[in-house]
């Protein structure tokens, strides 16, 4: 077995390691999702970045994507101390830096600081619907639904978009508020039209209003969209 990759691989790790803390603290500050967070570090930009051709060629791509993600989620979930309590020790009040600790925080499922640091961040960017979207993702793993529907529904206010009515959409229907649910699904259509999740959530919607005609038109159109769409298949 050749095993010639593995000092590269050994080299690629030193070097990502070295570019990631020499980086990090410009990366903080860049706005970021939740969805995001953990998307920061794209493979492919490493491997072209630090090794040559006849390097890469030698690297199994799947390990070198295993080790990359693992290391740099290990490394942003560190205590935030010390690359984000020092830009807020210059900015106590940095958007960016207090939003991007909720969402650390979030990932480290300490949802009370998530939501103290987001909610932080939102008295300073009120305006910002990437936030209160993520306030609400962490206000429902609370169980504060309530108050998570109104997050939601602020985001929707700043900047309407399709994951925005889908989430509040699982929310309300997994609440039971069926009615709800269903416009909130059909505004997401709005945005994705081909969206073979939408079209399943709202047959689901319609079996628990027993509108069964109805469910399998949705159902239909979600497996048309996407033919092997195993809920839908499972539903018919």
């Amino acid at each position: 077995t050749d095993d010639s990759w593995k000092y590269e691989f050994g080299m690629l790790r030193f070097r990502v390691r070295e570019e990631v803390q020499r980086h990090i603290s410009d990366w903080a500050v860049v706005p970021l999702s939740d969805s995001k967070l953990f998307n920061m570090f794209p493979i492919h930009y490493w491997i072209e970045e630090f090794l040559e051709p006849e390097e890469r060629d030698h690297i199994p791509l799947e390990l070198a994507k295993g080790w990359i993600r693992e290391w740099c989620e290990d490394y942003i979930k560190q205590d935030e101390g010390a690359w984000l309590k020092t830009i807020l020790e210059s900015n106590p009040n940095d958007f960016n830096c207090l939003h991007l600790i909720g969402l650390i925080a979030k990932a480290n499922k300490d949802f009370e600081k998530s939501v103290y640091f987001i909610s932080k961040a939102i008295k300073i960017n009120p305006d910002s619907s990437e936030a209160h979207f993520n306030l609400g993702n962490v206000l429902k793993e609370l169980l504060r639904y309530e108050e998570a529907i109104n997050s939601y529904n602020q985001a929707i206010k700043i900047k309407p978009d399709h994951e925005l009515y889908f989430v509040r959409g699982v929310l309300f229907f997994e609440i039971k508020l069926l009615e709800e649910a269903l416009e909130s699904f059909n505004n997401a259509l709005k945005f994705k039209p081909n969206s073979s999740e939408t079209f399943n959530n709202i047959g689901l919607i319609n079996v628990e209003l027993k509108n069964f005609n109805q469910a399998i038109v949705n159902y239909d159109k979600a497996i048309k969209i996407k033919s092997d769409y195993a809920l839908s298949l499972i539903h018919i």
